[in-house]
C-alpha cells in the first residue's frame, strides 16, 4: 500500500508533511496492529510505500455513515465510533481516534 500527503492530510484532518520520519512512525503503528505479523515502510518520492503481511476476519451488522473524509460505524445494539478515512484505487485506509490505522484491499 502506498501512503501519500493527499491521505495522510485527509485521515489526520492536519496539514502534517510526510517525510521519512512520518514514514517510519506510520510503520511502527501498522507494525503493531492485532494480526500484523510483518510491516516495513520506505519514503521515496513523496510517499510512504508500505508492505506488511497478516490475517483478520470480521463480521459484524450495523449501520455506517459518511460525512467528509469521517466514517462512523454502528454496530447493532453498540456504540458508535468514528474514524478518518481515504480511499485510493481498491485500498481503503481507516484511522481511529488513538491513531491506529486499518489497510482493508479489495481481493479481485
Amino acid at each position: 500500500m502506498v501512503l501519500t500527503q493527499a491521505c495522510l492530510t485527509d485521515m489526520t484532518g492536519q496539514a502534517t508533511t510526510l517525510d521519512a520520519t512520518v514514514c517510519q512512525s506510520f510503520g511502527t503503528q501498522l507494525a503493531q496492529q492485532t494480526n500484523i505479523t510483518g510491516a516495513s515502510c520506505t519514503f521515496a518520492n513523496g510517499s510512504c510505500a508500505c508492505q506488511y503481511t497478516g490475517t483478520s476476519a470480521m463480521s459484524e451488522a450495523g449501520t455506517y455513515s459518511v460525512s467528509g473524509s469521517t466514517l462512523t460505524l454502528t454496530p447493532t445494539g453498540g456504540t458508535a465510533s468514528q474514524g478518518s478515512f481515504c480511499v485510493q484505487g481498491s485500498t481503503l485506509q481507516l484511522a481511529d481516534a488513538t491513531g491506529i490505522v486499518t489497510v482493508l484491499q479489495r481481493q479481485p
